[in-house]
């Protein structure tokens, strides 16, 4: 019973990190377009 909550835990704390590094990708990508922008101009 006990594992199974650890398990249970683990697979919630991956799904939150798994969004956390989409979050930050979409971030970086961001500003990467930004940096491309500024510097054409």
């Amino acid at each position: 019973m006990v594992r199974n909550n650890y398990m249970l835990k683990r697979e919630k704390d991956n799904t939150h990190l798994d969004s956390n590094v989409q979050w930050n990708t979409y971030c970086v990508t961001i500003e990467l377009v930004v940096q491309i922008i500024i510097k054409r101009n």
